[in-house]
């Protein structure tokens, strides 16, 4: 199941994840009427996949209540994808590495496990990453946690 806010093509459904009924009772069922998404059973995907998403987000906490939804609709043994924007993190330098361990770190404290990350492609005569892409499994105990952070944001201080 293909969903966006925004549908580019017929072929996505039209839904808000932060407003989207995650039901115990469907089971791993959905329920569409006409384009749009209504509501999906919890446990019901073996992958989700958020491509672009956290980063358009303006709150830590809403970014962590997106992984706690797509945590749920995920089956014990799924996999979350997270794709998100090179400008996450500067490059190479300390404060860089930081913010991306830092929104790591947001990543994590939902309950996933970091199986692989990878920096993505380059801009044509650039040297930093397109993108930042990490595959995640939901193999731990979430905790206590703001969000995942972006370099927009304010860290707090340690």
């Amino acid at each position: 199941v293909a969903f966006d806010l925004a549908p580019a093509t017929a072929t996505v459904l039209k839904a808000d994840f932060l407003e989207l009924p995650i039901s115990t009772d469907l089971g791993e069922d959905v329920r569409i009427e006409g384009s749009n998404l209504l509501v999906v059973g919890a446990g019901s995907f073996d992958v989700v996949v958020m491509s672009l998403v956290l980063s358009f987000v303006p709150l830590p906490a809403h970014r962590r209540a997106m992984l706690d939804k797509a945590r749920c609709c995920l089956r014990p043994s799924g996999t979350l994808f997270v794709i998100e924007k090179a400008a996450l993190a500067s490059g190479g330098r300390a404060a860089g590495r930081g913010q991306l361990d830092a929104f790591r770190e947001g990543l994590e404290a939902a309950g996933f496990v970091a199986r692989r990350y990878a920096a993505l492609g380059r801009l044509e005569g650039g040297r930093k990453p397109h993108a930042h892409a990490w595959r995640l499994v939901p193999e731990a105990e979430p905790r206590p946690h703001p969000g995942p952070w972006l370099r927009e944001d304010v860290l707090p201080e340690a």
